[in-house]
């Protein structure tokens, strides 16, 4: 009926993905939609693999929470984040230091 969908095994992969699993008009048998009762979690690693949304079809309003975690070793960027760089000033502006800290995300290398 629609949402999560990822190509399993495409961590691993090599080669250009094929437009036609770009957009899932062409799923050729590899991307693969969870099936998922009603409370329960999926837990992946965004970074892993190919991952998206399929179009939701179901009477029912579709809910989710979406959280990103990253640990300090685990941050592929590198180095602090400015929130300023990442976000359009109204965001930021008159926050509190803890508020700041949230926005900055996972740095690997302290001050």
């Amino acid at each position: 009926m629609g949402g999560f969908a990822c190509v399993p095994g495409s961590h691993k992969t090599q080669y250009p993905m094929p437009r036609g699993i770009r957009e899932c008009d062409d799923t050729m048998g590899i991307v693969a939609q969870p099936v998922m009762k009603a409370g329960s979690v999926l837990f992946f690693m965004d970074g892993g693999c190919s991952h998206g949304a399929l179009a939701w079809r179901h009477s029912e309003q579709r809910r989710a929470v979406l959280v990103k975690y990253q640990s300090r070793n685990n941050n592929w960027g590198g180095g602090a984040i400015d929130p300023r760089d990442r976000w359009a000033e109204q965001t930021v502006d008159g926050m509190t230091e803890a508020e700041f800290a949230v926005m900055r995300g996972p740095e690997r290398y302290l001050p």
